[in-house]
């Protein structure tokens, strides 16, 4: 690895007379300025070996850190960490290659690249990636996946090559993580035999090619660096053709645009720096201290139980031997509930979930039962699990269904172990549980509380066990098998792991109830302390967050993808190797997940906010969807994220993670500017469009880019009749011909909130100038270009930019009401000699969100209102429809998805609208309304069903979500009451 100096923190095992090395290295940047930063170690360590050097290394300018570790998970404290001149990264140490006695006992099963990059030059840089014998591997710059090893994913469009533009940055983090599931390396004997092949290794060269610019000048006054858009000069790169990979431990060689591999590994316009800059250093250490312990990771299944480092999982499987078996049927005899997600209705039902992981309970209903899931994660790392499993409820089968008893007077849970994400280790069945050795971390012990009143273990055969009054416990291989009987009064079964102190270790079932109740009481004291009458709204909004908190070793640290619905997994956009890998990023959904979170947990606002941000295309947009380094590489969604990122900063104070963040969110605000802007008008329309002949092997997907459909979703209202009609895109300028009044707020409230955060942490004025200057334009253009005067609208509406045809649209959504965000900029003020009026707030409000037929928010609503109330309005009972009732397409068809249904982001945002119209009574009467019925929108789904409802039916009698049943976004109903009454 070139490396210049390593640093071993662990002990040889030789035979020798220990002797104590004490080691100071000093350098200072002298002469010639090659050295522009220099990072001193000293430490001092018994070592058994004179020959280690202890507790010593060297960074400066020009070189990487790597570090190895004896785990697979990049986990603790590595064993070795040294710098290097190279992107290469390997499994197999200098040490080791020097220790042809085997005396070394390391073993490598993972290890990271890490620092920064400084580039000197603008270009299209590619990376030639070879992975050999990973089982997973990536590499990022800035965040951006530019190559994997596709064993979790198969071939993706990376960002690769990658645009680098130095106008605002030259300095990018860089991270490289590898990780083996096979020991085989590791023989210490005949090191200089073929076994050397064996070892994981990762190789990235480097090239670049100059970017080739259009120079356009926006309406904001800029010339604009654009590769994208009308006058794009395409940069013709060769495909690769990727090696077909293996799922495990196979070797993966992408060679990737075919650059002639005698190139220097590096070009020479860019230098290695050996730490991440500051903020990513901040970032690093937030989401390495959130990603450990005992929790739901696993976005598939909350029947899995995860830990992490170690990736092992203990499922959980509830089974009932199949009725009316014949012969014919297949060797299956048994019908098994496997598989749970919050949204598999009149099954699952989520309950209290702290943010901790101290406390969290689910129901699960299942043949006739009622089963309390009840999980607790304590310890300093939270590696303590206690879990109590009780059948609280149960229906009685009627005598006439009971014909045949042994059909009905069993069943059966199974604990089911496994590891994930192609993590290496062992697991085995112990007398009274399961136990698991993962390499480099140890063992955990998952068994049963044994409760001698209780519980017994005992070999008697399943036929007879299932007529026993207590649970007996019996062994299929490494699987516990549980059976339970239908005589059994109200059974309940309790398992711990991780305890290291029996002091602190359960010893009955009782304790373990005593131990649950103490927890949900602390966690429920806690929460109704802090919000008080708000509780309730407080609880939903914590379990929005919690129950979609997962991990996935692909993202840098835990993030919440808006559901663990199948319906949202993804898995065949990717072809992920198994459900293990299965998630997906939105845009607006996943920043309005951080908005959620930040209500009551910083760490986790945090971590979401940074895995959306960086899911960021080379081309500088967050897309639409993202996952596994998969992309909507052709258009966006709606741009909230400097806006939530600025409501965290208000709240919390971090300038470090404005610093992290900042110049993303500036990114995707010019690239509005230069691909979504209109001219004359100045305003914003949909579009898509990707450049494929930047992307690797020449890739076809998305396969509908550059249509309106693509446009439509770029939107983020998918089928709103806004975007009806025929003729309406523009192939030739990848755009929809309707300029849009939303999106154009949008934008403009980024650029504003963008120009607060530039100054909150010093940046150069001018960068707040600009985007105050960006936004100014941009209002002016609201108020001249979407303002429909006529006396039966009087209302801000989409307009038409045909050729013939620059009409309003007829159809009216919440979106007419986001220009209210700037009615407290000065130029909103000079703008009111000419229309709209000065009482131009107080008239739309009254005569749209007010009015009980068309947004239906009541006038006569106050704060202690409790719904149901009566109201012959059933239709648009709850309020905010996504298009107004009164419109033809008003829940109309088949899918009424975005026509009429009631969505939380439109909550939120409507409510930021208001937020500037204090003053006015009207307005801030229509806020408390807005707030009230929204929440009780919410809770009437939370309450009934447990539900986090995708969309709401506006129909007073609605009895569940119209949408998916837990997604978390729905929960921002209710988090815009809790900003109302000062809770944020």
């Amino acid at each position: 690895m070139n490396s210049l100096l390593v640093s071993r923190s662990r002990k040889n095992k030789r035979g020798c007379k220990g002797l104590q090395t004490v080691m100071v290295f000093v350098l200072a940047t002298v002469l010639t300025g090659l050295l522009s930063s220099v990072i001193i170690a000293a430490a001092a360590e018994t070592m058994e070996s004179p020959s280690s050097m202890a507790g010593v290394l060297v960074m400066m300018d020009g070189y990487l850190t790597y570090r190895l570790y004896e785990n697979a998970a990049i986990h603790g404290n590595a064993t070795e960490i040294g710098v290097t001149t190279t992107t290469k990264l390997s499994l197999d140490s200098p040490k080791m290659k020097d220790d042809v006695d085997g005396s070394s006992s390391a073993c490598y099963l993972s290890g990271e690249l890490e620092g920064s990059v400084t580039f000197h030059q603008d270009g299209w840089y590619t990376f030639n990636c070879s992975f050999h014998n990973t089982s997973t591997g990536w590499v990022w710059i800035d965040g951006h996946v530019v190559c994997g090893d596709n064993h979790p994913y198969q071939p993706s469009i990376w960002d690769n090559p990658l645009k680098i533009q130095t106008i605002r940055k030259h300095t990018f983090p860089l991270r490289a993580h590898i990780m083996t599931n096979a020991t085989t390396h590791c023989y210490k004997n005949d090191r200089q035999s073929s076994r050397l092949l064996e070892i994981p290794t990762l190789e990235v060269i480097w090239n670049r090619e100059p970017l080739v610019f259009s120079t356009s000048s926006s309406s904001d006054g800029e010339v604009q660096k654009s590769s994208m858009g009308i006058l794009r000069q395409q940069l013709q790169l060769p495909p690769d053709t990727p090696t077909p990979s293996l799922p495990r431990d196979g070797t993966q060689v992408q060679k990737q645009n075919n650059l002639d591999l005698h190139q220097p590994i590096v070009p020479t316009d860019v230098t290695f720096h050996p730490q991440l800059p500051l903020p990513e250093q901040r970032r690093e250490e937030l989401q390495r201290r959130l990603k450990q312990g005992w929790g739901y990771w696993l976005r598939s299944n909350i029947l899995s139980i995860v830990k992490l480092p170690e990736g092992l999982i203990v499922s959980f499987q509830f089974c009932i031997p199949k009725r009316n078996m014949s012969s014919s049927h297949s060797n299956n005899t048994e019908h098994c509930l496997e598989l749970a997600v919050p949204d598999l209705k009149d099954v699952v039902r989520v309950d209290l979930h702290a943010y901790d992981r101290s406390y969290s309970s689910y129901n699960i209903s299942f043949d006739g039962k009622s089963i309390q899931m009840e999980c607790s994660v304590t310890g300093s790392q939270q590696q303590e699990l206690q879990y109590l499993i009780s059948v609280s409820e149960r229906q009685q089968q009627p005598k006439q269904q009971q014909t045949n008893r042994h059909d009905y007077d069993v069943w059966t849970l199974k604990v089911v172990p496994r590891y994930a994400w192609f993590r290496p280790g062992d697991y085995r069945r112990i007398s009274s549980g399961v136990s698991f050795t993962t390499p480099g971390l140890g063992v955990v012990n998952f068994t049963i509380v044994e409760d001698t009143e209780e519980i017994r273990a005992t070999s008697t055969s399943p036929r007879h066990a299932r007529w026993l009054r207590h649970p007996v416990i019996t062994s299929d291989d490494v699987i516990l098998t549980i059976q339970l009987s239908e005589e059994m009064m109200s059974p309940k079964l309790g398992f711990i792991a991780g305890f290291n102190d029996p002091a602190r270790m359960p010893k009955s079932i009782q304790e373990l109830q005593v131990h649950m109740r103490t927890q949900r009481r602390l966690e429920e004291t806690r929460v109704r302390t802090k919000f008080q009458g708000k509780a309730l709204v407080a609880e939903a909004i914590q379990a929005a967050v919690m129950w979609t908190l997962i991990y996935n070793p692909i993202e840098n640290g835990p993030f919440m993808p808006v559901s663990r619905s199948s319906s949202w997994d993804f898995g065949g956009n990717v072809k992920t190797a198994n459900s293990d890998w299965t998630y997906v990023i939105f845009d607006w959904d996943n920043f309005f997940a951080s908005l959620l979170a930040g209500l009551d947990n910083r760490d986790i606002a945090y971590s979401n906010l940074f895995q959306v941000v960086k899911s960021k295309t080379a081309a500088g947009f967050v897309p639409n969807w993202s996952t596994g380094g998969l992309k909507s590489q052709d258009r966006t969604e709606p741009p909230v994220g400097a806006k939530v990122l600025l409501e965290l900063f208000k709240k919390y104070q971090d300038e470090w993670i404005v610093e992290a963040l900042l110049d993303d969110l500036l990114d995707w605000n010019d690239w509005f500017m230069n691909e979504r802007l209109i001219s004359p008008a100045g305003v914003i329309a949909l579009g898509s469009y990707y450049d494929f002949s930047h992307s690797r092997d020449g890739a076809k997907f998305p396969e509908n880019s550059n249509t309106m459909w693509a446009a439509r979703m770029e939107s983020g209202l998918d089928n709103s009749p806004m975007y009806d009609g025929e003729l309406l895109y523009d192939e030739r300028y990848h755009l929809m011909n309707i300029s849009d009044v939303g999106m154009t707020s949008l934008v403009c409230q980024e650029a504003y909130s963008l120009a607060t955060l530039a100054d909150a942490v010093g940046r150069d004025p001018m960068i707040g100038q600009r985007l105050r200057e960006r936004g100014d334009n941009l209002v002016r253009s609201i108020l001249s270009h979407f303002w429909d005067d006529r006396n039966d609208r009087q209302i801000f509406s989409n307009r038409y930019q045909l050729r013939t045809n620059h009409t309003f649209v007829s159809h009216i959504t919440p979106t007419s009401f986001y220009p209210f965000l700037f009615v407290n900029t000065t130029v909103w003020r000079e703008q009111f000699h000419h229309p709209p009026r000065p009482e131009v707030m107080e008239t739309v409000i009254s005569s749209w969100l007010l009015n009980s037929s068309r947004f239906c928010i009541r006038s006569d609503v106050t704060t202690s209102d409790v719904f149901p109330k009566t109201d012959p309005n059933n239709a648009c009972y709850w309020g905010l429809p996504s298009v107004s009732a009164d419109d033809p397409t008003f829940m109309s068809g088949s899918w009424n998805y975005w026509r009429g249904l009631v969505w939380g982001p439109m909550s939120q945002l409507v409510y930021w609208s208001l937020q500037g119209g204090s003053s006015s009574n009207v307005v801030t009467l229509a806020r408390a309304s807005l707030c009230n019925q929204m929440k009780n929108l919410m809770l009437s789904q939370w309450t009934t069903n447990r539900h986090i409802c995708e969309n709401y039916s506006p129909y007073k009698n609605a009895t569940d979500c119209s949408g998916t049943n837990f997604y978390h976004w729905g929960a921002l109903n209710g988090l815009i009451g809790m900003i109302e009454e000062g809770y944020w």
